[in-house]
């Protein structure tokens, strides 16, 4: 059984979003083969920290939250995992560029031998 919905870009090709990301939770794509298995998935993983935030007891105006890097990650069946992007809210920013990634993503692993 396949979770998310189909891409509407990809989805003939098994591409499925089951997250999109936010602020609670991580983007989550999987790609599946013809018979509904899992070939990969990608998921935003977080890095190391690059900004520790501060936090006032008055609420002052230097108050912000931390900040950390992040990552694309694939994860494959056998679990194997892949950074396969260092900046994934610069891909985001660039819809051409996003949509390129995936697309090449998708494709990558539909060229791989079973």
């Amino acid at each position: 059984m396949r979770e998310g919905k189909p891409s509407k870009r990809f989805g003939h090709l098994g591409l499925h979003n089951v997250c999109l990301g936010n602020s609670q939770s991580p983007l989550l794509i999987k790609l599946y083969d013809k018979d509904d298995r899992t070939v990969a998935t990608l998921t935003e993983e977080k890095g190391a920290c690059i900004d520790a935030g501060y936090v006032d007891f008055f609420g002052g105006p230097n108050t912000r939250p931390a900040r950390y890097a992040s990552c694309l990650v694939e994860i494959l069946p056998d679990g194997t995992k892949h950074i396969v992007h260092e900046n994934p809210k610069a891909l985001a920013a660039d819809s051409e560029a996003w949509v390129e990634f995936l697309g090449d993503w998708v494709h990558r692993h539909q060229h791989q031998p079973a």
